[in-house]
């Protein structure tokens, strides 16, 4: 499988397994589709376009194209360097073929707005019962504080191999 299709068809699993539903993550993707339309050339130049169907910020493919081809997998937690440089070893020493570093915590560009991700909660209560202005008032504070903590944060760093990918 390609790496292409491996990411579509986890966003695609995404979607059909949020709580949220299908028809609210198609709403939250229109959303970004009529900011995208507003910007003007060089503002869409540097827009992730992957928010224009992926609704999951921190899930990204940040190393490798597309069509690398995808038989092995190591997955983790952190897959940071030590586990990278595993993964390299394996491909380089054992001759066992690692194509793909998957983590459950996102880096790179896919931690960057991180703080997208914990509005589910706020969804998620809402959902539970409680008031949607009263939820969105209990997270405002710790979404703004994490959004502030990752704005000077560096993600233009690759933590893989050339030739390698890694998805987030």
């Amino acid at each position: 499988m390609k790496l292409l299709e491996f990411y579509n068809a986890v966003i695609e699993t995404g979607i059909e397994t949020d709580l949220r539903g299908r028809e609210q993550i198609q709403m939250l993707l229109a959303e970004e589709k009529a900011k995208f339309e507003k910007l003007d050339e060089k503002e869409k130049e540097f827009f992730d376009r992957d928010r224009l169907f992926n609704p999951f910020s921190d899930t990204r493919i940040l190393n490798g194209g597309g069509e690398v081809e995808v038989g092995k997998v190591i997955i983790g937690i952190d897959m940071e360097v030590g586990e990278v440089l595993l993964a390299y070893l394996l491909n380089k020493d054992l001759d066992r073929k690692i194509d793909l570093v998957i983590a459950h915590h996102p880096e790179g560009h896919a931690l960057v707005r991180l703080f997208d991700v914990m509005k589910l909660q706020t969804d998620l209560m809402a959902a539970h019962g409680i008031t949607l202005s009263v939820a969105e008032k209990l997270m405002e504070k710790r979404i703004g504080e994490v959004e502030r903590r990752l704005m000077p944060v560096n993600t233009t760093g690759r933590s893989t191999w050339p030739g390698s990918s890694a998805c987030r």
